[in-house]
């Protein structure tokens, strides 16, 4: 019997085959979507999976839309982040990249990744063959790679951990938030992670919850996990203290965060000890009602015969005064410094409306500082999302040139070009004493100084 040769014929004929789509999109970005752009979603799906390029004035035909609502479509899908659209001014024709939002969310290990599905559109159909040129990468380009492999497999691990903690898998928008708090709030994947377990012993799985919670902890100078514990040992130490007091007037309740608020001026604005202040709380012994109001007007008094002097240093300045003569520092409490710091920025803002409504007056510069508020606000109120640095960076240049403008104006009108700017007494600080890295500022001194002066003259 002659041989029998079995040969399989493949077909690259769409409607021959299956589209697959992912759950994540149904669930998801599906249920919201317009009717018609599903509709192209789908069947430019169906055509990524073989690279086709086809005439836009076919899929209009086939799908038995206008061309304008297919354009719609699809940048309503880019800006969902379901599509990526790049243009090619050669060939004027658009390439949609589909992105995976299993891999967008949740990332893909290197050895599972697989190229992005694309399908081309254009007025006249461009070749579907055409090879792509290999390009090679650096050293530099190949660690920036790893670097951003490494930082996706650690956020990974975040969705992981909250998942595990309140038994449910986590949604696109959730997935969004953490990466977001992140890359925008420079939050380390330590110190969410450790958010994460915080905010679980307490019954919160909110993503809001624990995203706040961990800026907050970055925002207290907190970068790892030591850092955090230490922060809430120091929290866990002035709540005993509140316990201390509470005993010693006579409560049983808990604080409340009015309560917390005023005994916290008694500990760090006024400077009191804390034998200082239970011995003011001893003074409602017997009261009927006992009250924190009573303790607080015993300390303020107190506060008032020592001129608003902090009661600690003030004890230590007169014992050092008396040692080393004319060296002898003066000082004030907590209370007065912060109120002269108000003082001076409430002045320096004064002086600053006065410039904005003389620069009014310029031909122009109303109409570009209504624009900047504009654009301050914008920046303001952005939303979390994937493109939200990409809206910044518009914003931001858009603001540079109306700065450069307005400096323009300024000059030719025979103002200095910082005539707008809020001038400070100390630039580094911005007269609040403290430094953007959490720091007590250089100032301080010279302040304490101008404080004193400043507090006498007001009482006299």
């Amino acid at each position: 019997m002659a041989k029998i040769r079995f040969k399989k014929i493949n077909t690259r004929n769409p409607l021959l085959f299956s589209t697959s789509v992912e759950n994540l999109f149904i669930s998801e970005l599906l249920p919201a979507a317009p009717g018609e752009y599903v509709k192209v979603y789908l069947f430019g799906l169906m055509n990524a999976g073989f690279g086709g390029a086809e005439d836009i004035k076919v899929t209009s035909n086939v799908l038995n839309m206008p061309v304008e609502d297919i354009e719609k479509a699809w940048a309503y899908w880019e800006d969902k982040g379901a599509v990526q659209q790049v243009y090619d001014p050669e060939t004027r024709s658009y390439r949609i990249d589909f992105i995976s939002q299993i891999e967008e969310i949740f990332g893909t290990p290197m050895e599972e990744a697989k190229p992005a599905k694309t399908a081309s559109v254009s007025p006249e159909a461009a070749p579907q063959d055409a090879p792509e040129a290999s390009v090679s990468k650096t050293p530099e380009q190949l660690m920036a790679e790893e670097v951003a492999r490494l930082e996706d497999l650690e956020i990974r691990a975040l969705y992981t951990n909250l998942e595990e903690a309140k038994g449910t898998p986590i949604s696109t928008q959730e997935a969004n938030k953490i990466r977001d708090t992140i890359n925008i709030y420079g939050v380390t994947p330590d110190v969410y992670s450790y958010a994460i377990q915080y905010c679980s012993e307490l019954d919160k799985y909110s993503v809001d919850y624990i995203s706040k919670v961990a800026i907050r902890w970055t925002e207290e100078g907190c970068h790892d996990i030591a850092q955090v514990k230490a922060l809430l040992d120091s929290e866990s130490k002035r709540t005993s203290e509140y316990h201390r007091i509470f005993r010693e007037v006579g409560f049983k309740r808990t604080p409340s965060p009015a309560d917390r608020e005023m005994m916290d001026t008694w500990l760090d604005s006024w400077g009191f000890k804390m034998s200082e202040i239970l011995d003011a709380c001893r003074t409602t012994a017997g009261m009927r009602e006992p009250s924190l109001r009573y303790v607080n007007r015993v300390l303020e008094n107190k506060m008032k015969e020592a001129g608003g002097i902090d009661t600690k240093k003030s004890s230590r300045a007169s014992a050092n005064n008396s040692e080393k003569g004319d060296s002898y520092q003066k000082t004030v409490s907590r209370r007065v410094l912060g109120a002269y710091y108000d003082y001076i920025r409430n002045q320096s803002e004064l002086e600053y409306q006065e410039h904005l409504d003389e620069a009014r007056k310029i031909p122009q510069m109303a109409d570009i500082l209504k624009l900047e508020s504009e654009l301050n606000k914008a920046m303001m109120t952005f939303e979390f999302g994937s493109n939200i640095k990409e809206k910044k960076k518009i914003q931001m240049e858009k603001r540079n040139k109306l700065e450069k403008k307005k400096r323009e104006l300024l000059l030719q009108s025979g103002y200095p070009e910082d005539y707008l700017e809020k001038k400070y007494r100390c630039e580094k600080c911005r007269d609040t004493g403290i430094t953007d890295d959490g720091q007590f500022c250089s100032c301080k001194r010279q302040r304490i100084e101008e404080a004193y002066e400043w507090n006498l003259k007001k009482n006299r």
